[in-house]
């Protein structure tokens, strides 16, 4: 280990940095408090608002037919609708 590096979450798998002295990440000291007996799964990944934009872009560029395009524009539109929503200061 590095010097001065954080230590890791024990759960198998999880590469977030853990709490001081509890050995595990927030999200799973979370986890373990709701289900004690099963906290060991993998967390969820979220993604930024704007990665969400990008891989609808991405997307919406590769898509094939019109039923394609379509579903692929209304993913793009609703990603962009969403993040725009976050950054406004008016929103909340």
């Amino acid at each position: 280990m590095v010097e001065g590096a954080p230590e890791l979450c024990a759960v198998d798998g999880c590469d977030r940095p853990a709490a001081p002295r509890s050995g595990l990440c927030w999200g799973h000291i979370k986890a373990r408090r709701r289900n004690p007996e099963d906290f060991s799964r993998p967390l969820r990944s979220y993604r930024s608002g704007w990665d969400r934009v990008l891989q609808a872009a991405l997307a919406y560029a590769d898509a094939e037919g019109d039923e394609q395009a379509k579903r692929a524009d209304e993913r793009l539109r609703t990603a962009i609708r969403d993040w725009m929503g976050r950054r406004s200061p008016s929103a909340g």
